[in-house]
């Protein structure tokens, strides 16, 4: 499996970090997560690192290797739900967060999985092919018809989820899957990165390298674009050694027209 990883957070102007991630990898395979914990609950941190820290240890126990990726997402949720919902009892609080997660392995292709409003994005060849429908107020609105995309960063529903990890009721994830090729590419984010920088953006920056300084300039980019009430931001980015390939093609091409013609 011919992938790179990388991932960066910024607290942007929060007081404190409420986001997690984590990249672990096995034989052939890789487990992406990232989860925002929900700053209007008592206990946002500890909600995201409950998700982070029962992913690492059902990574542990599979030893790096899942033949079932889906079943496997499924019961990992199930069970970071109610390991949110013990932290909470043991501190006195109502902690919540969203997550997502995406294992990739050669066998079984890409499969992830959603709960909230961290997004995974899906491309191939510098281009979006996919990404998560959110589980909130403003995506139903979107939906409708009653809210514009470009409306969301700002608009109250956005902080209205539908579904979250922790509380009396156990998420319900969206599982998908799809077969990976040496141009896809993946990143998956909280809402402090998407609701300021859309899809096809991100697919071009990704086609820069190395891979560590292009995550680290988008996230800082988020921040700056979020100005002083900027949400804490975190992005996790598995790339295809081939991804971008045919996109580099094209302005190759553009440029050498354009000098052909005496435009540069």
């Amino acid at each position: 499996m011919r992938f790179g990883f990388a991932s960066a957070q910024e607290i942007g102007g929060r007081d404190d970090q409420q986001d997690r991630c984590a990249v672990m990898r096995g034989p052939n395979q890789a487990l992406l997560v990232v989860a925002d914990g929900m700053g209007g609950h008592a206990g946002g941190a500890v909600a995201a690192q409950a998700i982070i820290d029962v992913t690492a240890d059902a990574w542990r126990r599979a030893e790096g290797r899942v033949p079932d990726p889906a079943r496997f997402l499924g019961d990992l949720v199930a069970e970071a739900h109610h390991a949110v919902n013990r932290r909470g009892e043991e501190l006195g609080c109502a902690p919540r967060s969203t997550m997502v997660a995406l294992h990739l392995a050669a066998e079984t292709g890409a499969t992830w999985c959603h709960v909230g409003d961290s997004r995974l994005y899906r491309f191939r060849n510098g281009r979006p092919v996919g990404c998560t429908r959110d589980h909130s107020v403003a995506q139903l609105m979107l939906d409708l018809g009653e809210l514009e995309e470009s409306e969301m960063a700002g608009h109250p529903g956005l902080a209205r989820l539908i579904r979250c990890m922790g509380g009396e009721d156990a998420p319900e994830p969206v599982i998908d899957a799809a077969n990976l090729s040496d141009g896809d590419a993946f990143c998956l984010c909280t809402d402090g990165l998407w609701a300021v920088i859309e899809g096809k953006e991100i697919a071009t920056r990704l086609v820069e390298v190395p891979l560590e300084r292009t995550i680290r300039a988008l996230v800082g980019e988020a921040v700056a674009r979020g100005g002083a009430d900027c949400d804490n931001v975190t992005a996790v980015v598995a790339k295809g050694n081939a991804y971008g390939e045919s996109l580099l093609r094209r302005v190759v091409a553009a440029v050498v027209s354009a000098n052909a013609r005496g435009i540069w």
